[in-house]
């Protein structure tokens, strides 16, 4: 049974959700002792942006239309 886009989506969406929650966790409990408040947010936020780029970038073919020859 296919999975239609909007349920696609969603799954892209609540996988970004949860490494959202993931990275905030690991800035909590790794980076802010290791490196102090100002230095873990932006790698935090450095980190997170990088996550959301990769899971666009893996999850580009299952949105797109598929083309039959």
């Amino acid at each position: 049974m296919p999975i239609n886009k909007a349920s696609k989506a969603l799954i892209i969406w609540l996988s970004i959700l949860a490494l959202a929650i993931a990275n905030g966790l690991f800035r909590e409990a790794i980076l802010l002792p290791a490196f102090g408040a100002p230095s873990a947010f932006v790698l935090s936020g450095l980190l997170l942006s990088a996550l959301i780029i990769g899971v666009a970038w893996v999850s580009l073919p299952l949105l797109t239309r598929r083309r039959i020859q």
